[in-house]
């Protein structure tokens, strides 16, 4: 009798913790709704660089709240059927971002609307509310950081011809997208590039590189991380190899591997570069609620120990550091000499 009293009594609590649970879990739906519910209203009552100000930050501070299973399935129903949603497909680089018709987010035409550049010129007029809502868009911190990494690309390009000289560097970036880091580099347009190889697993952004770029003498190569894993491609001779977008993705396991294949390619000398978001980056709620846009987190700390997996008698250099917002880290691997 005891035992059953025991089990009867055990019952009843859990039946109680799960209707407590049930009863909070409703509070805390419709705080979160009301609180959409007053931005949207501040959004539509033309505060709407206030308003998205608003709403970024409270998805922010919601989803270090809820934890990261709370908060995925909270973006992917609630506040994802919310009435603000309406109101943020509105703007064309979040609305491609969920419907993905490259069939990922991040693809290198958002890219060109982050740069300026290419699409973009499709950008809706300034003082309409969809380009309000644009222009608070591609000048968020992940925007302002994909434009620096942009830069820092380019400094690195130009710094391996800089190296290598006096014969012409050369370059392989994985995952290229649209190249358009290349615009800014003092070395292609001096033509001190002697190889430059861009990979992509897309051959949509591949013929915009040809359309783009004619007259570079650019090889364009179709391949992914599984085909560089499986050795389909055997590079010895670069100064410098770049994978920007791409560790975002990955896996600890398959970024190692990664790692250790990019610095393969390399000859004495050469570096390779890695770029991460890291958890700090101030739209991250945002991103993932209305963009759909999930990625892999790492710090500079967590993205230098990517390259732990190189033999210890490669005796390579490892350096990590962070943007000027902290939102992107990078990993920077020098093979000696």
């Amino acid at each position: 009798m005891a035992d059953d009293g025991f089990s009867e009594g055990a019952a009843t609590a859990r039946r109680e913790v799960r209707a407590a649970t049930v009863e909070t879990t409703k509070d805390a739906r419709g705080a979160l709704v009301a609180s959409l519910d007053a931005i949207s209203e501040r959004i539509a009552g033309g505060d709407v660089m206030g308003g998205m100000q608003a709403v970024i930050e409270f998805l922010r501070e919601k989803r270090a709240e809820l934890g990261v299973v709370a908060w995925r399935e909270w973006a992917t129903v609630v506040i994802d059927q919310h009435k603000i949603s309406t109101q943020m497909y509105q703007c064309p680089l979040t609305r491609r971002s969920k419907e993905k018709p490259r069939g990922y987010p991040g693809d290198a035409v958002m890219l060109d609307h982050i740069y300026g550049l290419g699409s973009a010129a499709c950008a809706p007029h300034p003082t309409t509310f969809a380009g309000k809502l644009y222009f608070h868009g591609t000048n968020s911190a992940a925007c302002r950081a994909v434009r620096q990494r942009r830069d820092i690309l380019a400094r690195e390009i130009d710094r391996a011809a800089e190296n290598a000289a006096p014969r012409k560097a050369n370059i392989l970036s994985i995952a290229c997208g649209h190249l358009r880091e290349i615009e800014l580099c003092n070395s292609v347009s001096a033509d001190r590039i002697g190889r430059f190889v861009a990979m992509d697993q897309d051959q949509d952004s591949l013929d915009e590189i040809e359309r783009s770029y004619p007259g570079l003498g650019l090889e364009k190569v179709r391949g992914s991380v599984r085909d560089i894993i499986r050795k389909r491609f055997e590079y010895g001779d670069m100064d410098f190899v770049y994978a920007a977008g791409l560790f975002d993705y990955l896996v600890d396991p398959v970024a190692m591997r990664l790692v250790q294949h990019m610095y393969g390619y390399l000859r004495p000398g050469g570096r390779l570069l890695i770029a991460n978001f890291t958890k700090d980056v101030q739209d991250i709620g945002y991103m993932e609620a209305f963009m759909d846009w999930w990625l892999i987190y790492r710090s500079k700390e967590q993205i230098g120990a990517l390259a732990d997996c190189l033999p210890e008698g490669e005796g390579a250099s490892i350096s990590s550091f962070a943007d000027d917002e902290g939102s992107i880290a990078y990993a920077i691997v020098e093979k000696p000499l």
